[in-house]
Formats: C-alpha cells, structure tokens, sequence
C-alpha cells in the first residue's frame, strides 16, 4: 500500500512521520488494585471514601452512580491505592479494554483489585488524549488480542505496560483532546436533557394513566376493567423465526418483550406478523412492548396482543401495562393463568386516546433526541478514526506551508 508523502507505515498502522510510537512502560506506570487487602462489601460504609470499580468505568470518564464507600481507616490503611487527576482506570478482568480518566473530582479515591491503574510520569504525555487513545477501536482490539486466560480474559501490570501507544507532539495531543472533549460534553448535554424528558414522561404516565392527574374537558368516572375485557391474545407460533441467522441483517426485525427488543433482522418472507399495531408479551417476565411495524419473533413464550374492540385504544393499555407491578419470579406462564384477570381503572374511549396522544407526543420528542445522540456518538467515532491516526491534523505539520 502506498504512504502519501508525510507519513510512515508504523507497527501500529500509517501515522504522520513527526508522531512517535511507544510502550506504555516507557512514559506511564501501572500499578494492580489491591488483592489480599482489597475491601470486601462488608466492609463499605455509608459515608466514606468512594472505592471504585469495573462497573464505574463509563465510555465518557467514571459513573458517579452505586458507589461503595470506605472508612477512614481502610482509607489510611490503602493510600497507596489512592487515584490523582489524570490517572486512567482499567478493567483487570472480564471486559478488559474498559478504561476511564480520572478527572478533578476523583482525586484522591480509591480504586478496586479488579482494576489497573496507569499514571503518566513524563510531561510530553497529555493524560486526556491518553485516555481518548484508549477508547479507540484499534487500540482496544490490541488490548482484548494480548489478553490471557481461556474462561475470562485478564490483564496484568506487564502486558498493559508492553502495550504501543502512538504519541503526536504534545500540543496536538491537546488539541486532538480538546476536539473530542467538546463533544463529549455534546453528549453529555443531550444525556441530560433525554434523562429529564424521561424523567417527566414517567411523571406524566403515573398522572394520567392511573387517574390521579385528567386532561382538560374529562370529568367522567373510570370504570374497572380486566386485561382481558381489553385485550385478545394469540399465540406466536405462526411468527417464530426459523433460521438462527439472523444478525447479518435483512429487511424484517426479529423481536423480544425485553430490554433488548430488536434482536436482528431476518430475510425470511414468510410468518411476518402484518396485522398491526400489537403488544408483544413476554409469558414468563411479563415484560411488554408495543409495536407498529412488521416483524417475527424468536421466542414461542410471546404472547401477541391486539385490542377486543375497536374503542379499545391500544398505546393506552400498552403504556398502562408498564405501570403494572406484577409479582412475578416462579419460571412460568403467566398471562392465560393470572396477568389477563388483573383489574385497573379504565377510562372513557376519548380519553384513552387523548392520553395515548400525549404519551406519544412525548415519545416522538424523546426518539429525536435520541436519533440526534446517535448521529453525535457516530461523528465521535468518525472523528476519533481520523484525529488518532493523524489522518485530520488539528495543527499543520511542520513545514507543511513552507
């Protein structure tokens, strides 16, 4: 492959000629969390010193949520343990090329025996690029492609510290962190304003779908009315996915009641659920999703949902749905034998279908913000390609305009 002129093919890919490329051991040290000595859950304390952990370790720095804590004399006790700005977190074990600067705020907590800390000791080295450099993709293969053990990949001090790192001057270390900063404080904005959207349809659904709060011109009483009076059931034999391959893609979504909801897509032209909108239902986790558009499912524990009657409003049973605290947890089907014969207050058909046309509302809002977060993560990973490998150059080489 050819080099355009001011480049050169490193061990670590194609970079300009004025970046370096080194071992980590060169210019940071690492050091393992603590073992034998390391805090255990009995020991954590409700108002102490943050400790913190693989599952703190977050793609924009550390989560501030679920946080143990520690006393004042473990604290004494593992002060050589102690994080400073500009340190970064890794994952020891499991999910090995999780990493997470440690910013102001952090300074001087601690971090677990299920993590590597690594701490920078020469000034040519910008710890938030490092951090960013981290992050990348290239990078974070190298980490998983040199890691041991055969049931749980694990790192230690020796392999992290032989790891390569490309190294631009340091003022374009600066530069190419400061770029990627912005947009990390993009999505940090637009994380915010989503959790707040949530927060207040969440709000409004304990309003309006149990009564307690009515939309202007609704005066008239609710009337009890089971799942069944509402809704018909059908089994999803006829829908159920054939083949396992299925995450290739295709044109048709292949779906689940829970979390994870699109599972993939599937070329198949048969079995398609078409007669929409339903409500997809999980019979052993009572999980549920409303759903407008065709697809096939891989489970046969779903139970397919339409309304009885025409006046029957569908979005408002499918929202009511996900107010319901069923006490589930035995491994069985539930909807046939107990979810259809609950009972809740039902309003008139107009009203069902002014509080579906306010949750929805609020649901098209929450989906454009999140397809914008989507479009910022994308321009993140497109900038983060370009600015670590010096394909964009932030500050032009030396003599570039001579």
């Amino acid at each position: 492959m050819e080099v355009r002129p001011g480049y050169e093919q490193a061990e670590v890919g194609v970079i300009p000629q004025e970046w370096a490329v080194a071992s980590l051991s060169l210019f940071a040290d690492v050091k393992t969390g603590p073992f034998g000595t390391a805090p255990h859950e009995s020991d954590y304390v409700n108002d102490g010193t943050p400790i913190i952990t693989v599952e703190h370790l977050g793609e924009r720095g550390v989560v501030h949520e679920n946080l143990p804590y520690v006393s004042d004399a473990d604290w004494n006790r593992l002060r050589a343990y102690l994080l400073q700005p500009g340190d970064i977190v890794f994952s020891r074990v499991g999910s090995v090329d999780r990493n997470a600067l440690i910013r102001d705020v952090e300074g001087g907590w601690l971090f677990s025996g299920r993590l590597l800390r690594v701490r920078t000791r020469k000034g040519n080295v910008y710890p938030p690029y490092l951090s960013f450099y981290f992050h990348s993709e290239p990078f974070k293969h190298r980490v998983r492609a040199v890691a041991v053990g055969q049931t749980m990949a694990s790192l230690n001090t020796q392999i992290l510290k032989g790891l390569l790192v490309v190294l631009p001057p340091f003022p374009e270390q600066r530069a190419i962190a400061m770029a990627l900063s912005d947009v990390d404080a993009l999505l940090g904005g637009l994380d915010q304003v989503i959790a707040k959207k949530r927060d207040l349809k969440q709000a409004a659904m304990q309003q309006l779908l149990t009564g307690k709060g009515r939309l202007p011109g609704f005066h008239r009483e609710w009337e009890l009315r089971k799942f069944s009076d509402l809704l018909t059931f059908e089994r999803p034999d006829r829908y159920l996915i054939k083949s396992t391959d299925y995450e290739g893609g295709g044109d048709t979504p292949v779906l689940t009641a829970n979390k994870s909801f699109i599972l993939g897509h599937t070329n198949e032209k048969f079995g398609i659920c078409e007669s929409l909108p339903v409500i997809i239902f999980d019979d052993f986790t009572t999980d549920s999703k409303y759903v407008d558009f065709p697809f096939k499912v891989k489970s046969s524990a779903i139970k397919i949902l339409r309304s009885r009657r025409p006046e029957v409003n569908l979005r408002f049973v499918a929202e009511r749905m996900r107010l319901v605290s069923f006490p589930g947890g035995e491994h069985k089907r539930y909807y046939i034998s107990e979810y259809q014969h609950i009972e809740l207050p039902t309003p008139s058909p107009e009203e069902q279908c002014a509080i579906a046309a306010v949750l929805s509302d609020m649901d098209a809002e929450l989906n454009v913000l999140d397809a914008r977060r989507d479009k910022v993560r994308d321009l993140k990973q497109a900038m983060m390609q370009d600015l670590l490998t010096g394909k964009t150059r932030l500050i032009p080489a030396r003599g570039a305009n001579a």
